[in-house]
């Protein structure tokens, strides 16, 4: 029997997932290609929080995939992935915040998270650079963690490939070949071609530039996002403190070699067109060193209410990147109505990393012919129809995404 040919165009956290979870159908030839390497993109400078708890109970059943996936990743490559598994912090210091906290817990408490509420003496044991003069309660999950995101999309795809999968790298794809409203092939740069049954693209922030020309407009923006890391100090930040939350100052935080990062939601993120952006990424102006400079003294305010000693210990240095948001808030997955076996996995607000198990294993099912383990209904990529994505108002709602974020990272 003839096998189904998918190419997944993108092998960031998300194209690499989802050919993970379609190398386990035999029936299927899978192709996963990216313009540069395996995590390269997105996936090489994200923070990579795996906190579990979300408003949303499915983006929660999402990150329960991508749980029992890096444990399913970890006994067929024979080895850890290198998880940390340090629990995180959702830190009370305010009713509002109180509330909004509460809040996830009844959510996780369907999804029946290990859970505490802890004192500000035991958070202060915990995390010795945080002043906890402010903080009223805390919300300590043990079981959460974090895991570099490129090492994981390395795993999705390195387990792929053992299955049989097909990793085509440093190959820029032009464009997906449509005739009669179903895909025929893909045509790279080159001008070579692939002949395939069904294409994913998950390529990112640039995942409109493959769309676009079929009428297919996606509802996202790439947006930057920026975090920064603390000069050592091992007394300050001990290696198995745990991750935070903190709404009330917009932060997030986690250990970083004896030192500590932390990713501030600015109030004016800024949404880049895609078409304006360079295909290699290297040496692009994210944000200029006065603007970096200017939010964190800004906007870094209320964190230094948590932690006053930010100033004295100093900056090592910041990254800043792209991640894609959309204008309602959802994420982008499912199938095109408009042509056939074209299917889409971008739009992932942020959360790429945590909820890449389950985005993998949808696409899979759709492909497949089976009813998704998740209503998908809110994710359509085509539920915006006909728009302009280029305004600077629909560019405005993407940014507000992101700025507009309190709980997850």
């Amino acid at each position: 029997m003839k096998k189904k040919k998918i190419a997944i165009i993108g092998a960031g956290i998300l194209g690499s997932s989802c050919a993970y979870y379609l190398s386990k159908n035999s029936d299927f030839e899978v192709f996963l290609i990216d313009r540069y390497s395996v995590g390269s993109g997105a996936a090489s400078w994200a923070a990579s929080l795996l906190t579990q708890v979300r408003k949303d109970p499915a983006t929660m059943a999402l990150v329960q995939e991508t749980y029992r996936t890096i444990e399913q990743l970890s006994k067929e490559l024979g080895n850890p992935l290198g998880e940390r598994r340090i629990g995180s912090l959702q830190v009370v210091s305010s009713d509002t915040s109180y509330a909004s906290i509460k809040a996830l817990e009844n959510v996780g408490n369907e999804f029946k998270l290990n859970k505490q509420w802890i004192s500000p003496n035991t958070v202060k044991q915990k995390l010795p650079w945080m002043d906890t003069s402010k903080v009223k309660d805390s919300l300590f999950y043990p079981d959460d963690m974090f895991l570099d995101a490129h090492v994981l999309a390395y795993a999705y795809a390195q387990v792929a490939k053992q299955r049989g999968a097909t990793i085509i790298q440093y190959k820029d794809v032009k464009e997906v070949e449509v005739k009669d409203n179903k895909v025929k092939q893909i045509i790279f740069e080159n001008d070579e071609r692939l002949v395939v049954d069904v294409v994913v693209d998950a390529a990112g922030a640039w995942s409109n530039i493959l769309s676009i020309p079929h009428g297919i407009q996606l509802p996202y923006s790439p947006v930057r996002s920026l975090y920064w890391i603390t000069k050592t100090d091992e007394r300050l930040f001990p290696a198995n403190q745990p991750m935070t939350v903190i709404p009330d100052a917009m932060v997030y935080t986690k250990p970083e070699t004896g030192a500590l990062l932390f990713g501030i939601r600015d109030k004016a993120s800024k949404a880049f067109d895609p078409r304006e952006l360079p295909k290699d990424l290297n040496g692009f102006e994210y944000i200029s060193a006065e603007e970096q400079q200017n939010i964190l003294l800004d906007e870094g305010k209320l964190f230094m209410e948590f932690f006053s000693e930010l100033e004295e210990t100093g900056i090592a240095h910041y990254e800043a990147g792209f991640s894609t948001y959309t204008a309602d808030s959802k994420f982008i997955l499912g199938k095109s109505e408009r042509i056939n076996d074209f299917y889409f996995a971008t739009g992932c607000e942020g959360t790429g990393v945590a909820i890449s198990g389950g985005f993998g294993r949808i696409i899979a099912e759709l492909i497949s012919g089976k009813t998704p383990f998740l209503n998908i209904e809110a994710y359509h990529p085509e539920r915006f129809g006909s728009f302009n994505l280029y305004t600077t108002d629909f560019l405005q709602k993407c940014s507000d995404s992101r700025s507009n974020k309190r709980d997850g990272v």
